[in-house]
This record gives structure tokens, C-alpha cells and sequence, in this order.
């Protein structure tokens, strides 16, 4: 168990109970990692409340007749339903944040988890650089490192049905959706680890490091 007190992952098909809600609702980790997470969501990091919009609710007739049994929009909600539930977190804010959220360019994508970046390898998108001219509401780039981070639980806790939204990342976000792209690097220039951030204070925080310790060897405990 974590500091958060759920885990790392938790269940998309059967709620806690009240009291145990309660619990996880007024849970000062978990308060903070939902806030950071929503405010991902509302500014459309990775393009989370786009793919959302498409696949967890519905777009149109078309769209549902052509989404696999199993897959539904309704499917893919009801989970997303249960699992916010059961990290303590209240549905209708969930849904203000993709509303808020879904027509804003997709941006962060040096940030994102490596499952996610593994998903956009797979679909044969190489690295996105979208942190230096976006500044709606979340100042800093330092920041939405920072809020990448805090974000972090939250996103542990959902990991597998939030992977899950990237599979048909290339059709399901239009291109005029993302900001800045990068062609692939390859041969020495491939690696982000020279990449940094610069905070508030003046300080640098080296994308690697982050990625370390955000997605690679955090604690469990």
C-alpha cells in the first residue's frame, strides 16, 4: 500500500463502500493527486478529455455502431465511473474537467508515462515538444511537471484502463489537436535525457529524473 492508502491499482469493476469512499474523498493524498489529475484532464494533457470525449461517452450513432462489443462508449465509462469512485472522487467533476477540456490542443506528451509513450511507438508517432508556448492556466512548464507528478497516484491507480484510451490515438485525435511535433530522433540526439525544465525558483528539473522517479522507480509502498 501507498501513502494514498489504495494501492497501485484499483478495481474498474466494483465499487468500495460509502465509508470506505468517505474515507478515500476527505484522504489529503488523494485529494491532491484527483485535483492534479483533473487539472491534466482540463488542459487536455496527452489528450486524456479528447480521447475521452470520443471513447468514454457518446459521440454519435455512427461512432457507437462502429465501436466492438465490449468497447462501448458505456463500457469503457462505466469504468472510468468505478474507478474514479473508488480512488474517492466525485463523477460530475470528472466531467466537467473533460468537458472543459476536450476542444484544447493536446499538449505534455514529453511527460507522459511510458506506457502511454509506448502505445504512440506502436502507432509509429515519434516525440511530442508542446511545453514551451502553452500557457493556458497552468503558467510555467515547470508547472505542468509538477502537476504530472502530483498526478501521479491517480494515474497509477487507473493506469491500465487509461492506456487503453491510446490505442487508436492517430484516428481519434485529429492532428490540428496536438501542438508542436517532432519528427523521431534518432542516433545520439534519441534520448530525452539531456531535456530539463525550468522551475519557478531557477531551478532544473531534469526530465529523466522526473521520469524516474514518476513512472519508473517509485516507491510502492
Amino acid at each position: 500500500m501507498n501513502n494514498t492508502g489504495i494501492g497501485a491499482l484499483v478495481s474498474t469493476t466494483s465499487q468500495i463502500n460509502g465509508n470506505q469512499w468517505t474515507a478515500r474523498n476527505v484522504n489529503p493524498a488523494l485529494i491532491a493527486g484527483r485535483g492534479a489529475f483533473l487539472g491534466l484532464i482540463r488542459l487536455n494533457v496527452w489528450g486524456l478529455a479528447t480521447l475521452l470525449s470520443k471513447k468514454a461517452f457518446e459521440v454519435n450513432k455512427a461512432t457507437t455502431d462502429a465501436q466492438p462489443n465490449g468497447k462501448k462508449w458505456w463500457d469503457i465509462q462505466a469504468k472510468f465511473r468505478i474507478a474514479w469512485w473508488n480512488v474517492g472522487g466525485n463523477w460530475d467533476k470528472f466531467l466537467s474537467a473533460v468537458n472543459a477540456g476536450k476542444n484544447k490542443k493536446a499538449l505534455g506528451f514529453k511527460l507522459a508515462p511510458a506506457g502511454i509513450k509506448a502505445k504512440l511507438k506502436a502507432q509509429g508517432i515519434g516525440s511530442y515538444s508542446a511545453l514551451g508556448s502553452y500557457n493556458q492556466g497552468i503558467g510555467e512548464p515547470a508547472t505542468l511537471a509538477t502537476t504530472a507528478a502530483s498526478a501521479s497516484a491517480i494515474y497509477l491507480a487507473l493506469k491500465p484502463i487509461i492506456d487503453d484510451l491510446f490505442d487508436k490515438f492517430k484516428s481519434d485525435v485529429p492532428a490540428d489537436f496536438l501542438d508542436e511535433f517532432e519528427e523521431p530522433k534518432t542516433g545520439a540526439d534519441a534520448s530525452d535525457t539531456g531535456s530539463s525544465l525550468m522551475s519557478g525558483s531557477g531551478t532544473l528539473i531534469g526530465v529523466a529524473a522526473l521520469a524516474a522517479i514518476y513512472f519508473g522507480t517509485m516507491s510502492k509502498k
